[in-house]
């Protein structure tokens, strides 16, 4: 009978033959398990129930992590294994290939086990008297007459946010299903490093960042003010211009694709040194811009917005555009579009949280901020069939649908007080600095000097 050792890829599995003490691989097309033949690592199969790793703290979160693998989950669809070696089949002297047992019970890294993990706890949660629905599917709301209790799940990790009353009864309700272990104040979380302070949350990344320096050997470079630098217009002086053909590819030694990977994800995914503050303004305010022909090479243009709740930065967006604007009106057109589809998400989600807590509702417009007043101008009238607007696509004025049913209210700013500027283009120092404080960012070493706040005894 194999044992299960460890997943390999999202195909592959390696296991332990013990009739010859091998490690094989096997591969599993939709893969098979039974209890009955492929045991457990480390002796006979058992069920397990889940195991947690909660935090609980005055930061009201809770943290949770699977202790052990998710061979307990029931699967509900029939999902076939390839036999393994040793295991023995009804006929020897038949091709192995011919039979297949089947799973019963969730195979850890089994494709399917996400979603069954998510199944499990949606419906534990759901019985439990929380609710959610399907704009945020993965955060649980549960109401009380001391106040509300919000658990969000990120795949195995939960956090929960709530007073004490609130969590000690989260806490008792998944102690019942689940095995768990109390783990103290959250300081990380999914990478991210919580600092608790008195005005509010500090969300950073220090040892990430100081990882990263490391890796590539900057962590002793100068920094410089601003991220990047202006571009040429002079085709052999610009340093973001396309591969010339002949041009010579850089080697394994320099890790150029590994390097912007890491600060891609760094950029996008877990922005660095964000301040929440208890006491800001907790609507949501939204800045758009659009960078024409930012790529003078190719003729294409930037898009760039941020969405701020409480004077902070929730959602941003840096990307080039699809389409080739045939003017700067056209560009600003489209980033106003992809603005306005994120609004209309981020309202759903924050309406769905305020009125589940019983703290109200988002009923005003959205405030977007754009630059160009003929874009206003447009999306205030409708579809204007003009020499230089007719040719552009008529979903693209989707942000005038939605400004007529009051979700959204298009105002102009002028271009110095736009903070989207920070996604599209290179800034001088000031107005860099100016941008960064006004999406909420913070340096630390600032906080710190203030003296206003105090940092928790995590690392920083």
């Amino acid at each position: 009978m194999g044992i299960y050792v460890q997943y390999l890829s999202s195909s592959i599995i390696e296991y332990l033959e013990p009739l010859t003490g091998n490690l094989l691989t096997a591969r599993y097309a939709d893969c098979i398990f039974n209890e009955e033949h492929f045991l457990a690592l480390g002796g006979e199969f058992k069920y397990h129930t889940k195991c947690l790793e909660i935090n609980w703290d005055a930061l009201d979160t809770l943290k949770e992590d699977p202790r052990t693998t998710e061979s307990e989950l029931q699967v509900k669809r029939i999902i076939d294994f390839q036999v393994l070696d040793g295991i023995p089949i009804p006929n020897e002297d038949a091709k192995r290939k011919m039979y297949c047992v089947k799973l019963k019970r969730s195979l850890y890294g089994l494709k399917q086990s996400g979603i069954m993990w998510y199944n499990r706890l949606s419906e534990y949660l759901l019985q439990k008297g929380n609710s959610n629905n399907d704009d945020c599917p993965c955060i649980f709301i549960k109401r009380s007459s001391t106040g509300f209790c919000i658990i969000s799940v990120y795949v195995d990790d939960l956090n929960i946010i709530g007073n004490t009353q609130d969590i000690n009864e989260a806490r008792h309700n998944l102690k019942a299903e689940f095995e768990m272990k109390d783990l103290g104040k959250t300081r990380f979380c999914l990478g991210l490093q919580i600092e608790h302070l008195h005005s509010g949350f500090l969300v950073r990344q220090s040892a990430y960042v100081q990882k990263l320096l490391e890796k590539f050997n900057m962590n002793k470079a100068y920094p410089n003010k601003t991220p990047i630098v202006v571009r040429s217009l002079c085709k052999e002086k610009d340093i973001f211009r396309p591969r010339e053909e002949g041009e010579e590819i850089l080697g394994p030694e320099y890790p150029y694709l590994s390097l912007i990977g890491a600060l891609m994800y760094f950029a996008n995914s877990t922005r660095p040194n964000i301040a929440f503050a208890k006491t800001a303004d907790p609507s949501l305010v939204g800045y758009t811009v659009a960078g024409y022909i930012y790529d003078p090479h190719n003729t294409i243009s930037q898009t760039g917005f941020v969405f701020l709740h409480g004077g902070t930065a929730i959602s941003w967006k840096s990307s080039k555009q699809t389409l080739v604007a045939t003017s700067t009106n056209h560009s600003e057109i489209i980033a106003l579009f992809e603005a306005s589809r994120e609004c209309v998400w981020l309202r759903r989600m924050i309406n769905h949280i305020e009125q589940s807590c019983g703290i109200g509702s988002t009923e005003s417009p959205t405030i977007i901020y754009e630059d160009n007043a003929a874009c206003i101008t447009q999306m205030q009238t409708g579809y204007i069939k003009s020499n230089s607007t007719k040719h552009i696509a008529s979903k693209l004025f989707y942000p005038h649908e939605l400004q007529q049913s009051g979700e959204i209210n298009i105002l102009q700013t002028k271009s110095y007080d736009n903070l989207a500027d920070l996604f599209t283009k290179s800034l001088p120092t000031s107005s860099f600095e100016r941008c960064v404080k006004g999406i909420g960012m913070r340096l630390l070493r600032d906080l710190q000097a203030s003296g206003g706040d105090s940092l928790n005894d995590g690392p920083c």
